[in-house]
């Protein structure tokens, strides 16, 4: 019996000696088509894979790196006109401050993400306004590093 086609004939059952012909159906053609289908789909999600990973560790490497953190949020405070065209030392000093203590590594994940899904105008206009209030409550005679910070109520305790 051979089973190239969808339909194949041979003798199979003996009943009383005698030989039948039998006209029954091949199933391989359908193993063949599904097997084409379930190597395409292996394929595929390799490739999702492989480009998740790299995705994974692109979004890793510029969120641990300051620089990159530093250079993305002046990059947008720079269209913005917030900072000069060269970003004088005084310039680089409020963006780094702006980066490490009001924004953080969350902040500018954050921002990625409006950037990414919002786009550049939005992400700018963000981090311009932000900017601003950073600026601002520097200007305040708060402490420097107490951004939202809730005040210390120990002091105030009887002893």
């Amino acid at each position: 019996m051979e089973c190239h086609r969808s339909l194949s004939e041979g003798d199979y059952v003996r009943v009383l000696g005698a030989l039948h012909r039998w006209t029954v159906q091949c199933v391989l053609m359908i193993n063949m088509f599904t097997e084409k289908v379930y190597v395409f789909l292996w394929f595929w999600f390799v490739l999702v894979g492989v480009l998740s990973v790299i995705s994974l560790i692109y979004w890793v490497v510029t969120l641990i790196g300051t620089n990159f953190q530093r250079s993305f949020v002046t990059k947008y405070l720079r269209c913005m006109g917030e900072i000069s065209e060269p970003p004088s030392r005084s310039d680089e000093h409020s963006v780094g401050g702006f980066v490490r203590n009001y924004l953080t590594s969350d902040g500018v994940f954050l921002l990625r993400l409006i950037q990414t899904n919002g786009g550049d105008m939005l992400a700018g206009e963000i981090i311009a306004a932000m900017f601003r209030q950073y600026k601002e409550r520097q200007k305040s005679p708060m402490s420097e590093d107490s951004f939202g910070d809730s005040p210390d109520t120990t002091a105030t305790l009887p002893r």
